[in-house]
């Protein structure tokens, strides 16, 4: 709800200023207007058209700012989501493989389930914050395991195939993925193999 009065104020002002700038604007060309007043309305007409060109960096700022918040909320209830149910899956095999009892004591919760969610979503917000959408976007397709045909057993992805397979399709060249890994590994969310920068790997998990 906050979000969305963010917007209509911005939207809003430019509306009104418009509104009121043509107003303005017609209120000389009727007859007997006084000369003074004439000029006097043209001015704040201009005053007012003036104001909502300057303040369109304010809305595409203020809308910017809006989606990476929808942005960073959509992969935290995701990141929650995929959890939940990895969880699940790990409390029913437990159950499956755990012995005939009499009693079987009842399935407690993973622990830490809270905090791994919330340290993910305060280090998206700082990869947010320092490397972009785009950084946002290839974490993602590492959770989605499409990285996996590229990668080891420990993890360690090709670079020069990953830059092939997701970077080349986001407008990356050799230089510019190799930076966007570094800036990543400097936020402990990855980190390379070793000083010949040919393998990395996110360290980043839920």
């Amino acid at each position: 709800m906050g979000n969305f009065e963010i917007e209509l104020t911005a939207q809003g002002k430019a509306i009104l200023l418009l509104v009121g700038g043509f107003f303005l604007w017609f209120i000389p060309l009727r007859a007997g207007v006084d000369p003074l007043l004439q000029l006097l309305c043209f001015a704040g007409s201009a005053g007012c058209f003036i104001t909502v060109i300057l303040t369109g960096d304010d809305i595409r700022h203020e809308e910017k700012s809006i989606r990476q918040q929808r942005m960073q909320r959509d992969y935290l209830q995701a990141a929650r989501f995929e959890f939940e149910e990895q969880a699940e899956e790990v409390q029913l095999e437990r159950r499956i493989l755990a012995p005939v009892q009499p009693a079987p004591a009842a399935a407690q919760p993973l622990p830490g389930t809270n905090d791994a969610i919330a340290h993910a979503g305060e280090v998206l917000a700082k990869v947010l914050e320092h490397c972009g959408d785009a950084a946002i976007e290839l974490i993602d397709y590492l959770w989605d395991g499409k990285a996996e045909s590229i990668s080891d057993g420990d993890g360690w992805i090709n670079v020069r195939q990953l830059r092939q397979n997701w970077g080349r399709h986001h407008g990356y060249n050799a230089e510019t993925f190799a930076g966007l890994l570094q800036k990543l590994a400097d936020l402990k969310v990855g980190e390379f193999h070793d000083s010949e920068c040919k393998e990395w790997r996110l360290l980043l998990v839920v």
